[in-house]
């Protein structure tokens, strides 16, 4: 089985949940990555209508056994900051923080000389306000499946963010190759935010897809069909800590990362051989 990338499209004067109900509808997409966000303040940033109805088409596109990957922002855990400067109240990313999204934070990584990971911290740049999202949704009951050290019985409680994290402090992000829309020249530069995190885990689900593929697991079946996904992160977080990076240092402007699952980078940044490992296994072979 081998993945490919597609790209999906919509006008400006169209809806978000009319772009995913595109995708569910077109049924080849199991893998989204979404790099857009509205600050969550129902009734004065975003219309209550555009929540309801994105919050109706995200749950169809999980029961449809696809992951959206979406990113949580680049304000820290003021993204209304982001629209309106004056406003300093705590705000998440929608639809990032969505029920039926998988939400990406942001860390800032360093790397030995090798290249291999050294350390990570929860991303926040006091100086210019950035760094990854992350809070509670004043408007969404807590998914059953978001569980584990650091959450807390999650019974009656409010969805929180992010569940993931991965390098998005732009000091420590991403080389591409890319034409100046200005100059038109073209170069190597320098990349970050979170709308860089988001696709780097839908590349990372893509491959775990591919692991699962070989070794002749997956959902539904067909081989390497790893359903929505929020759940087995979840699972294998509590079955596999090493699977995850544990950060425990830097925080989102607000709220400081810590041991287990944290409001600054969720449960963490991707140790992807032992996730890959942890995810696949948990699937069933396929006669």
């Amino acid at each position: 089985m081998l993945f490919r990338s597609l790209v999906y499209g919509m006008s400006r004067f169209e809806s978000l949940a009319t772009g995913i109900d595109a995708i569910v509808a077109d049924g080849r997409a199991s893998i989204v990555s979404l790099s857009y966000g509205k600050c969550l303040l129902p009734g004065e940033y975003i219309l209550q209508d555009e929540v309801d109805a994105g919050t109706l088409s995200f749950a169809a596109a999980a029961a449809a056994g696809v992951s959206i990957f979406a990113s949580s922002g680049d304000t820290g855990a003021y993204t209304c900051h982001m629209f309106e400067p004056a406003e300093q109240r705590p705000t998440v990313t929608w639809p990032s923080c969505a029920g039926e999204v998988i939400s990406v934070g942001g860390t800032f990584l360093e790397t030995r000389d090798d290249g291999s990971w050294l350390r990570e911290t929860g991303w926040q740049d006091y100086l210019v306000t950035g760094g990854g999202g992350g809070g509670i949704n004043p408007v969404e009951p807590r998914r059953a499946w978001q569980t584990g050290g650091g959450l807390g019985d999650p019974s009656g409680m409010l969805r929180v963010c992010p569940d993931v994290a991965a390098a998005a402090d732009p000091d420590t992000g991403y080389q591409v190759f890319a034409t100046d829309p200005v100059t038109g020249i073209a170069g190597w530069q320098m990349i970050g935010g979170t709308s860089a995190a988001a696709p780097l885990w839908a590349g990372m689900a893509a491959i775990v897809g591919q692991v699962a593929a070989d070794r002749g697991r997956g959902l539904d079946g067909e081989p390497g069909r790893l359903g929505f996904l929020a759940p087995a992160l979840y699972a294998a977080a509590a079955a596999r800590p090493d699977a995850f990076h544990d950060i425990v240092r830097g925080g989102n402007l607000l709220d400081e990362a810590a041991e287990g699952w944290d409001l600054s980078t969720g449960l963490g940044s991707p140790r992807l051989a032992t996730l890959a490992d942890a995810l696949v296994s948990a699937l069933p072979v396929l006669p």
